[in-house]
C-alpha cells in the first residue's frame, strides 16, 4: 500500500472508477519502453503505468472487488503503441468548437476523418448564415 503522505494525497485509495488502457507497447514519458504495458486512469489522472500484469496486481489491492471486475471487463486494448502523458501542444484555434470530434471513438484514421468532416462542414454552414 501507499505509505508516502504526499503520494497518498495525490493518489487516494480506494480507487472506485478506473479505466484501464493497455497496448502491445507503452512508451512512458519518463521511463523505458514497456512491452505488454498498461495505463490506469482515474478521474482524469494517470494513477499507474507499468506492465499490464503489474498494474492489474496493484489495482486489485487498491479497488473494491466489484469496481475492479467492472474495470477489467471494460479494458481498452490496442495492438500497437501507446504514449501516455504525451501532449501535442500544436493547436488549430479554428477547431476550438469541435470538441465532439475528440470525444468520439474511431476504429481508424479514416473513421476519425469522416467524423471530423461532418462537424467541420456543419460549422462552415453555420458561419455562412
Amino acid at each position: 500500500m501507499l505509505t508516502d503522505p504526499i503520494r497518498k494525497l495525490a493518489h487516494p485509495t480506494p480507487l472506485s472508477e478506473v479505466t484501464l488502457y493497455s497496448a502491445s507497447m507503452v512508451i512512458p514519458v519518463t521511463g523505458p519502453i514497456i512491452p505488454e504495458g498498461a495505463v490506469a486512469v482515474s478521474n482524469g489522472h494517470v494513477v499507474h503505468v507499468g506492465t499490464r500484469q503489474w498494474v492489474l496486481n496493484i489495482l486489485k489491492d487498491e479497488m473494491p472487488s466489484d469496481s475492479y471486475m467492472q474495470m477489467f471487463r471494460n479494458e481498452k486494448h490496442w495492438h500497437g503503441l501507446m504514449t501516455p502523458g504525451l501532449i501535442n501542444a500544436h493547436t488549430h484555434l479554428q477547431y476550438t468548437n469541435m470538441a465532439s470530434v475528440g470525444r468520439g471513438e474511431y476504429r481508424n484514421f479514416h473513421d476519425w476523418e469522416q467524423g471530423f468532416n461532418v462537424v467541420y462542414d456543419k460549422l462552415q454552414e453555420d458561419k455562412q448564415k
